[in-house]
């Protein structure tokens, strides 16, 4: 994280900001600081120019409120990038905001739309790992990501 701020700097990078600061989200998340892992969201989510970048942010902004009980700030964020990447066809970002939702509505106590949803893209989720480890692709397995973010393009390689 450290390293990307500091070439984002530098190069005045924005997209190097956001990903040093999101990288420093999670580390605040995984050590239980939920403070600082939504304030390193937010800061990502101001370093970012473009659009596309945005909504990486939310996904750690989103768990950071839902570790903390608030439930309906997380459902807010994901639901704010999932409907942003549906609207791109941006089926990785969509999947993995949709996997996030899921245990948020659950615990609003709407069981069964967070059942639904948690197998929906569960098995979405499986499709793009599959595809990245396996891949039918011959080329680089990086170029094989950028692709995945197309749903359309993840279904069409998977279809006989």
């Amino acid at each position: 994280a450290k390293s990307l701020l500091a070439y984002g700097k530098k190069k005045a990078n924005s997209r190097s900001m956001v990903f040093g600061h999101w990288m420093e989200s999670w580390g605040h998340w995984i050590s239980g600081n939920m403070d600082l892992s939504k304030k390193c969201s937010e800061k990502a989510m101001k370093a970012a120019l473009d659009p596309f970048y945005y909504q990486f942010p939310k996904l750690s902004l989103g768990f950071s409120y839902l570790f903390e009980g608030q439930l309906e700030e997380a459902e807010k964020i994901f639901r704010s990038a999932i409907e942003f990447s549906e609207k791109r066809n941006v089926g990785l970002i969509t999947a993995s905001c949709e996997i996030s939702l899921a245990p948020t509505l659950i615990a609003k106590g709407h069981m069964s739309e967070g059942m639904n949803l948690l197998k929906k893209a569960q098995k979405e989720l499986f499709q793009y790992l599959y595809l990245l480890i396996i891949g039918k692709n011959k080329g680089p397995r990086l170029s094989t990501l950028f692709m995945m973010l197309s749903r359309e393009h993840t279904k069409s390689l998977l279809t006989p």
